[in-house]
C-alpha cells in the first residue's frame, strides 16, 4: 500500500514538472533566432529567445538582416525572413497564421492531424502536408503583392 502511494506521488510530481513542456508542445515555441526578433503578446513586447513559448494571439516580428524559426503544433515549422511580421491566430486542430509583411517558409512534416492555413490581406493558403514559401507586402503598382 505504501509503495502504491509513493508511486502515485512520484507520478504526480513528474506530471506537475512536465506540464509546462506539454503546453509548449501543444502551442509553439521559438527554436532559433538571429538578429533582431521580437514577440508581441497581450503582456507587451519582448525580445525573442530560443525556447520562448508562443500561443494564439502572439505576433513574431523580425528586423533587418534577422530571422526566426518557430515550431508550432501539428508538426508545423515556420522560418521567418528578415522584415517579417507573422501573427499566430490559432494553434491546434486548425492552426492558422497571418502574414502581414515579409516572407515565410513553411514546412509541415508528414501528414497533419488537422489543418494549417496562412493568410494575407489578399490570399489564403491551406495545406495538409507540404513545404511552401509565401512572400507578401512588397508593393507593385501601389498594391501589396503575394
Amino acid at each position: 500500500m505504501r509503495t502504491s502511494r509513493l508511486r502515485a506521488a512520484a507520478l504526480a510530481v513528474a506530471f506537475f514538472f512536465s506540464f509546462p513542456a506539454m503546453l509548449t508542445a501543444l502551442n509553439g515555441q521559438i527554436i532559433y533566432t538571429e538578429g533582431d526578433v521580437a514577440v508581441r503578446s497581450a503582456g507587451g513586447t519582448r525580445d525573442a529567445v530560443i525556447g520562448d513559448a508562443l500561443a494564439a494571439g502572439d505576433t513574431v516580428v523580425t528586423g533587418p538582416a534577422s530571422l526566426a524559426v518557430i515550431d508550432l503544433a501539428n508538426r508545423t515549422t515556420l522560418k521567418l525572413r528578415e522584415k517579417t511580421t507573422v501573427a499566430i491566430d490559432s494553434i491546434g486542430e486548425a492552426t492558422s497564421v497571418t502574414l502581414t509583411v515579409g516572407g515565410v517558409f513553411t514546412s509541415i512534416a508528414g501528414k497533419l492531424t488537422g489543418r494549417f492555413s496562412l493568410h494575407t490581406d489578399s490570399a489564403v493558403a491551406g495545406v495538409r502536408g507540404t513545404q511552401f514559401f509565401v512572400a507578401y507586402g512588397r508593393s507593385i503598382d501601389a498594391k501589396p503583392d503575394v
